[in-house]
């Protein structure tokens, strides 16, 4: 009866992070009570067994359903959350790799000598 357990574990997590509401949640919970009851006569436990499995199992299905839900939305609230524009940490940041990309890409003082002659003709001709 472990693996059913784990099995409800592992559905209420399933259907917690994927976002279904609670109607989904009851009738993943009726598949999970036939699929114990089915499981319980196969192995031949009784009765008191199985009820015992159906109730802790739905209660570890619903209890990981919350716990995957709030971790669906946590993720999903950390990834858009966008930062203000106007904020100080975001403006030192931008100043900061400004800062670096004009000293690692210094544009050059002098032009390469055939751009220096082309410039040179370009200046003659118009002025």
């Amino acid at each position: 009866m472990m693996a059913i357990l784990l099995a409800g574990v592992a559905a209420g997590v399933c259907c917690g992070s994927a976002g279904l509401n609670v109607w989904a949640l009851i009738l993943v919970t009726a598949v999970f009570w036939i699929t114990t009851g089915i499981g319980g006569s196969v192995a031949g436990l009784g009765i008191g067994s199985v009820v015992f499995t159906v109730a802790t199992g739905t209660a570890l299905l619903q209890l990981f359903y919350l716990i995957g839900a709030l971790l669906s939305q946590e993720r999903t609230a950390l990834a858009f959350e966008p930062l203000s524009a106007g904020s100080e940490f975001v403006r030192s940041v931008q100043s900061a790799i400004g800062q670096e990309m004009r000293m690692s890409l210094a544009l050059p003082v002098d032009l390469p000598p055939e751009l220096d002659h082309r410039v040179a003709q370009l200046k003659a001709r118009y002025g």
